[in-house]
């Protein structure tokens, strides 16, 4: 009987070890918004896409403060945020420069449509 009890009692004490354990640091997910972030900010995002930028950054931000604080589950999620934020701030400055470009040819093309034409020569 007493030996059932010990059981009981050691099985209760790994149960609430195992419990209060928490994930791990999400060391990946940090590295990954760190790199999503810095990838942005080359694409010109600060700049594009600030809005996005800007969460991104404050994602990132939130995500450390998590870890310091052993919240890795909370932290990693916000991690994950930020590297998608980062990723699609990316995407916009892509599209918007984009579109600076498509915008400069079409100008070109118009000048030497124009040209051709002899439209505007007097």
């Amino acid at each position: 009987m007493v030996e059932v009890t010990q059981r009981r009692m050691l099985l209760a004490c790994v149960l609430s070890l195992t419990a209060c354990a928490s994930a791990p640091v999400p060391q990946l997910e940090l590295d990954r918004a760190k790199s999503a972030i810095a990838a942005a900010e080359r694409s010109g995002a600060a700049e594009l896409a600030p809005v996005d930028y800007r969460m991104a950054g404050e994602d990132l931000n939130r995500g450390r403060i998590l870890i310091a604080e052993r919240e890795h589950t909370q932290a990693k999620w916000r991690l994950e945020l930020a590297a998608a934020r980062a990723e699609l701030a990316a995407s916009k400055a892509q599209g918007a420069r984009l579109r600076g470009e498509v915008q400069a040819k079409e100008a070109d093309n118009t000048r030497l449509r124009r040209e051709l034409l002899g439209e505007g020569a007097q």
